[in-house]
């Protein structure tokens, strides 16, 4: 039972974070190595897409802690971490796209 209200509670703060971070444009709370290559004109799609990975990873561990009284097994962690891979492909795959790598270095270029 704790085990599901801290998942519960997980999702419910990544949830938040991630609408706070893809609505309200508040990249602060990712790490600066994440935003320092990103132009100013291209911020509000980064924290959008951000946003939107942050979203599903909070909705994976709200799965996990819904779904787990309903169905026996290891259905529930296999929706729930299902949702988070997913999540966690958009966050990279964004970061890759408007910042050039996942903690800011650029390539040399040749």
């Amino acid at each position: 039972m704790q085990e599901a209200i801290f998942e519960a509670i997980l999702g419910l703060l990544l949830l938040y974070t991630g609408v706070r971070i893809g609505k309200n444009g508040e990249v602060g709370f990712l790490h600066r190595y994440h935003t320092q290559n990103v132009s100013q004109e291209n911020m509000p799609r980064f924290a959008k897409r951000m946003g939107q990975g942050t979203v599903v990873i909070g909705i994976g561990c709200l799965a996990i802690a819904c779904l787990k009284p309903l169905f026996k097994g290891d259905f529930a962690y296999y929706i729930g971490v299902g949702l988070m891979a997913v999540g966690m492909v958009l966050c990279i795959a964004t970061l890759y796209k408007y910042n050039g790598s996942l903690f800011g270095w650029r390539r040399p270029k040749l």
